[in-house]
């Protein structure tokens, strides 16, 4: 699923890039543990607040 597309489609599906294949690197547990900061923040942080309510 490709979130720059309305539809969600992937035109590259056959040759989609590393990146895009891995995306949201969930995968990565230091990125997991960033993820969850940037949550945890939001209850303290208007600016993160308004990012993730986006």
């Amino acid at each position: 699923m490709c979130l720059f597309r309305k539809d969600g489609s992937c035109e590259l599906e056959a040759c989609k890039p590393e990146s895009c294949k891995r995306y949201p690197f969930t995968d990565n547990l230091e990125r997991i543990i960033s993820l969850i900061n940037i949550i945890e923040s939001t209850s303290v942080c208007y600016v993160v607040f308004e990012m993730i309510e986006i």
